[in-house]
């Protein structure tokens, strides 16, 4: 089934976006059925003042070991903070205050999932090229406004209708949050459509103690499949 977004009607982008649920659903299972796996995870993050000054940043590698869909250890290989002008190395420190903290896993299948016909509504803005690959774009948006509703822009692959590329803005801002943009990229690792890149920025303002923009850059990659016993 190829679409265009010339002439479009609206039941074409809800055979489009069927489809897209469809595929993205069927892969997840897949992916479900390759742990364990494991991944390198490098970390750039980044505190600036209003003036754009850099006031903090740090960088941070991981190994990532995927056990299960919810269960995912980290294990901190190397850290660096920039302090005095120069990079310095703190892993030894980084380490003894290293925590394993529950964090909740954001899923685009979910925008895409058996319940978005009630959560968003969904317009094709056309096909484009996207490092190569033919893709669709669809632009969001949400029925009801909320922090865990995202608007925004999907690409999708236009012949295996996964999703390769996002850019989402909460529809609805935390408080202090001026502004808030996630990116998500995507790359064929081993045959299997993987994170490879997210970035993530944010304006926040929290009255006297901080007024600026954060930015986080994640990267992805040297993912290790195992063997099952």
């Amino acid at each position: 089934m190829v679409l265009s977004a010339s002439g479009l009607k609206s039941q074409d982008t809800a055979a489009l976006v069927d489809l897209i649920s469809q595929a993205n659903e069927e892969h997840e299972q897949t992916i479900a059925g390759l742990y364990p796996y494991s991944y390198h995870q490098d970390i750039l993050f980044q505190k600036l003042d209003d003036d754009t000054t850099v006031e903090e940043q740090s960088k941070r590698t991981y190994m990532v070991n995927a056990v299960s869909e919810k269960e995912r250890t980290r294990n901190l290989l190397h850290a660096m903070d920039f302090k005095d002008g120069v990079w310095q190395d703190v892993t030894a420190e980084a380490k003894e205050d290293q925590k394993e903290g529950e964090s909740k896993k954001f899923s685009l299948r979910e925008m895409v999932g058996p319940g978005y016909r009630d959560a968003y509504l969904f317009s094709l803005a056309g096909e484009e090229d996207y490092y190569g690959l033919r893709v669709y774009h669809l632009k969001v948006r949400v029925n009801e406004p909320a922090e865990d509703k995202f608007k925004g822009d999907l690409w999708v692959h236009r012949d295996e209708y996964i999703v390769v590329r996002a850019i989402l803005q909460p529809s609805d801002l935390p408080a202090a949050v001026d502004s808030m943009t996630m990116e998500f990229d995507m790359s064929k690792q081993s045959g299997y459509w993987l994170p490879e890149h997210v970035k993530f920025y944010a304006e926040v303002s929290f009255l006297f103690f901080f007024s600026g923009r954060i930015r986080s850059d994640i990267t992805f990659s040297d993912y290790t499949f195992f063997d099952k016993p």
